[in-house]
């Protein structure tokens, strides 16, 4: 669920139907183009245009909490089965690493140190990335 304004990460290759770029033009922020894993890939802002109803695959958003809930992961580089994943595979693919057969890999961004204690206890900023949502349509 994203509201009118609303930041997120997104690992497509395409801008999604009612996102757009954080790049600075028609009224979007001027965020750094990318985010670079441990892999050296990057990940676009994107901002949303308008409000959505549902969690969209490939969506990556910031958590306080240390654990993914149903239908999420955690950016940890954790290895994927592709038969599981087909919609999340056709927006990774091999990008992260994988044997392009059987598995895929998520996008692995560190967490950051946070001033204070999160609600998990720590002191970090967790990625998360939506695994079971809708697919995102091409804008």
């Amino acid at each position: 669920m994203a509201r009118k304004g609303q930041v997120a990460l997104f690992v497509g290759k395409f801008i999604p139907k009612d996102w757009a770029l954080c790049n600075g033009k028609n009224g979007t922020p001027n965020i750094p183009d990318t985010v670079y894993d441990k892999y050296g890939n990057t990940i676009r802002y994107l901002v949303a245009t308008q409000d959505h109803e549902d969690y969209y695959i490939g969506f990556i958003y910031p958590t306080v909490i240390d654990y993914a809930p149903i239908g999420w992961e955690l950016c940890d580089g954790k290895i994927m089965n592709i038969q599981d994943n087909l919609y999340l595979y056709s927006l990774l693919s091999e990008t992260y690493n994988g044997d392009s057969r059987n598995t895929f890999y998520l996008p692995k961004i560190g967490k950051f140190k946070s001033d204070n204690k999160t609600y998990s206890g720590d002191n970090f900023i967790h990625y998360m990335i939506c695994v079971d949502g809708i697919y995102p349509r091409l804008g």
